[in-house]
C-alpha cells in the first residue's frame, strides 16, 4: 500500500481593510417583510381557491392541492416566526437599562 503525503495550503483568510466602503442594502428590512406577507397572503389564496375547487369536484389533481396548502402553511408558520422573534426583540430592547 503506497501513502502519499498530503499537501494542505493554508486557507486564505479576508482582510480587514478599512478602506473599501459598505455598500447599502438592496431593499429596507420593512420592503423584506411586507413582500413576505404579500407572499403569504398569496399562497394562502391559492391553496383556498384549490381546496374549493377539489371540493366542488373540479379535475384537479389531489397532490397539487395538497401541494398548495403546505406551501401555504410553511410560509405562515415562517411569517409567524419572524413576528415572534421580531416581539422578542423589542421586548429585550425596552427591557435594557439606559
Amino acid at each position: 500500500m503506497v501513502i502519499n503525503k498530503v499537501n494542505m495550503a493554508m486557507p486564505q483568510l479576508p482582510s480587514f481593510d478599512n478602506s473599501q466602503k459598505t455598500t447599502a442594502p438592496e431593499k429596507a428590512f420593512g420592503e423584506v417583510l411586507q413582500q413576505a406577507l404579500q407572499s403569504t397572503v398569496n399562497a394562502q389564496e391559492v391553496a383556498e381557491n384549490m381546496s374549493a375547487a377539489a371540493a366542488q369536484g373540479e379535475n384537479i389533481p389531489m397532490h397539487k392541492v395538497v401541494e398548495a396548502v403546505t406551501a401555504a402553511e410553511i410560509k405562515l408558520q415562517t411569517l409567524v416566526t419572524v413576528r415572534d422573534r421580531a416581539v422578542s426583540a423589542y421586548q429585550q430592547l425596552t427591557q435594557m437599562p439606559i
